[in-house]
């Protein structure tokens, strides 16, 4: 009678193809990483221009929000914040404020060539145009960029003759 022996993988062997596999895939997400980056740039531009949107089509159809009329909607964009407040001034001087949260960091905010630390966007229902301000002065022109919690910005920039927020390539 014969004994048969069966080969088998030893531990030894199993270790070493964990750890090229662990080294291959580990050069392979480095080589990802800069896609991961660009994806996340791509997901905070969206999700940031469709706030925007949402507030620039609200203002040119209705001046109700939640069965009250409105006057204004004021943004207010601050460096720093991961956030951006804004306020709908109702007819009886009341106001409603809220909060848009986003997976960003507000880094720079840029007004005919002057670096800020805040700035205003207020939107009148029924008209495509918004007043930009800065401390209380009214600008023309708003550049902001943020910071997708990466290494990348996404930059966008407002005008007041048409307040939709548009995509801007960072300097």
């Amino acid at each position: 009678m014969r004994l048969q022996l069966k080969k088998a993988f030893s531990l030894l062997e199993i270790l070493v193809v964990i750890v090229i596999i662990g080294i291959l895939l580990t050069i392979g997400m480095g080589l990802n990483w800069n896609n991961l980056e660009k994806l996340k740039v791509k997901a905070v531009q969206e999700e940031i221009t469709t706030f925007f949107d949402k507030i620039f089509l609200q203002v040119n159809a209705s001046n109700y929000q939640n069965g009250l009329a409105y006057t204004e909607i004021e943004l207010i964009l601050q460096t720093g914040e991961n956030q951006i407040w804004y306020t709908y001034q109702l007819e009886n001087s009341d106001f409603l404020t809220w909060s848009f949260v986003g997976d960003f960091e507000l880094m720079e905010l840029m007004a005919e060539a002057e670096t800020l630390q805040k700035a205003k966007v207020k939107y009148k229902p029924f008209t495509p145009a918004c007043e930009l301000l800065a401390w209380e002065k009214f600008i023309d022109q708003l550049i902001f960029s943020v910071y997708p919690r990466g290494r990348k910005k996404a930059c966008f920039k407002l005008e007041k003759k048409y307040c939709k927020l548009q995509s801007v390539p960072c300097k």
